[in-house]
């Protein structure tokens, strides 16, 4: 029996993620970006964002300033990475060899088993009908191969299905960047005026490989089924579950209490056997009447301290409303990681925990992880671009060495610099300010120190820094420090000092 490979192209997943959360963005131009070097660049947007022009690759300056109201987001690559492993997990209801293609896409090996759908074209139907119902814009498409069925779902006409065999006909009309090509050999094949796979199709074998390697040849063989290309499905991921049912149903605080222990206790044991720590842990008790409640707490780094985990519980165990009584309950790992080496403390045998990371699980599991954030430098003397916010759970990237600025900056930067009415004894930029009006009150500067002149980055063009500034420090009556600078004959307030 051969092989039947659907390919599935999801081309805005990053961004259908966003709408499915708030579909108020679904009419609306969005666009994700990334820092790239020492710009940010655009990665991903939404239907509304391409109609106006805005395509990935773009600087988000260029993007801005194509359309006003564009609306920007950080792109999160790990939240979009766990989307599609999600998605490969729910197509096992259709076949068990299911793989991930790159970061938008799956590959579905769908041979001997589209008949229980009714047929490869009532497959296909139901296959989109499902994705379009999750809210994701996709492009599918059925071959002999994977290297076939990709070249059609993401160049050809979705839901094409290919007859067996691979017909070249097919192909022949695609450019060759369907066939999954190095973006320099595109860029050689284009300059060539190679632009469709027809047109490799028609030049010898040896004059491929003597011109571009073996790439080209083993791409177009792969594609047509002369060259192996195995997919690899997906593992199911090991439940580091462990369960307690009890002989009576139970509901006191102390039982649930005991309960926990007696299951942090096992599951501590399993992750331990297999040097693996917990960083996300799922609490469910099963109701007499068949509901359940679960409760959920998150660690700045993966654990096995079974005290740690149970302070956390501890702080949501009063949420659980036993009803009519606990018959039984779940603990899941629900996310879990090797744990990193650690200097440990020889005569005590362990080391404590570390501080810090105490506090972040902590905050977290109060506020969400999200909102638990610390500072790293950026390579950007300009005050607003020097710095960058991580959520405190990823690791520091290393670059934890903060340059020292010619003179002191605020404690407190403000998002978005505030016009002030200030007023100087000259026109000349160089000449502090003598009075501000702030809350509409006028006060008088007491001390000024500056100016020190900041210039824009010769880089990119920033819309938020059209020409240089001189910022100011500046103390008034009332003893309020603040950081002033003057662009364009205009005053703004930037920062407070403590």
């Amino acid at each position: 029996m051969g092989r039947r490979i659907v390919s599935i192209w999801l081309p805005r997943l990053a961004t259908d993620l966003i709408l499915r959360r708030e579909p108020a963005w679904r009419d609306k131009p969005l666009a994700l970006y990334v820092e790239a070097g020492q710009r940010l660049a655009v990665v991903a947007v939404n239907a509304a964002g391409e109609q106006e022009g805005i395509a990935p690759g773009m600087a988000l300056a260029d993007a801005r300033a194509l359309y006003a109201g564009l609306g920007t987001l950080p792109h999160n690559p790990a939240r979009t990475a766990a989307a599609l492993k999600a998605l490969t997990r729910l197509s096992d209801r259709f076949t068990p060899l299911a793989a991930m293609d790159g970061a938008d896409g799956l590959f579905l090996d769908m041979a001997g088993a589209t008949h229980l759908f009714g047929g490869e074209a009532q497959f296909m139907e139901r296959l989109a009908a499902i994705l379009a119902r999750l809210g994701f814009a996709a492009r599918i498409a059925m071959a002999d191969t994977p290297g076939a069925a990709s070249a059609l779902a993401r160049y050809g006409r979705s839901g094409v299905i290919a007859p067996p065999g691979v017909p070249r006909d097919l192909l022949a009309a695609l450019p060759v960047a369907a066939l999954r090509l190095k973006p320099e050999t595109n860029h050689r094949l284009a300059r060539l005026g190679l632009a469709c796979i027809g047109d490799l199709f028609a030049l010898h074998r040896q004059t491929l490989v003597r011109r571009f390697g073996v790439e080209i040849a083993t791409r177009i063989d792969q594609a047509l089924g002369a060259a192996p290309e195995p997919i690899s499905p997906t593992r199911p991921e090991t439940p580091y579950t462990v369960r307690l049912a009890f002989d009576e149903p139970i509901g006191e605080r102390v039982s649930i209490d005991t309960a926990l222990a007696r299951l942090l206790e096992k599951l501590v044991a399993r992750l331990t056997f297999e040097d693996l720590g917990a960083s996300l842990l799922d609490f469910t008790v099963h109701r007499l009447d068949g509901s359940w409640q679960s409760l959920s707490v998150g660690t700045a780094e993966p654990t096995q301290d079974t005290a740690r985990l149970t302070r956390l519980f501890a702080e949501k165990l009063d949420d659980i409303d036993p009803d009519f009584g606990i018959e039984a309950a779940t603990l899941r790992a629900a996310r879990t990681e090797r744990l990193r080496p650690r200097q440990q403390d020889v005569l005590a045998g362990r080391a404590e925990p570390d501080a810090l990371a105490a506090l972040i699980d902590t905050l977290g599991n109060r506020l969400g992880f999200d909102a638990v954030t610390r500072f790293e430098p950026e390579d950007s003397w300009l005050p607003d671009r020097s710095f960058r916010q991580t959520p405190a759970t990823i690791a520091a990237s290393g670059a934890d060495t903060w340059p020292e600025p010619p003179s002191p900056r605020p404690l407190t930067l403000l998002a978005q610099p505030l016009p002030v009415d200030a007023e100087s004894d000259s026109a000349d930029a160089l000449s502090p300010p003598l009075t501000l009006k702030r809350h509409g009150a006028r006060r008088a500067v007491r001390f000024a120190d500056g100016p020190e002149r900041i210039t824009p980055e010769w880089r990119e063009r920033d819309a938020d820094w059209p020409s240089h500034r001189d910022y100011w420090r500046v103390e008034d009556e009332a003893g309020e420090r603040l950081w002033l600078y003057r662009q364009d004959d205009r005053w703004f307030l930037h920062g407070f000092f403590a």
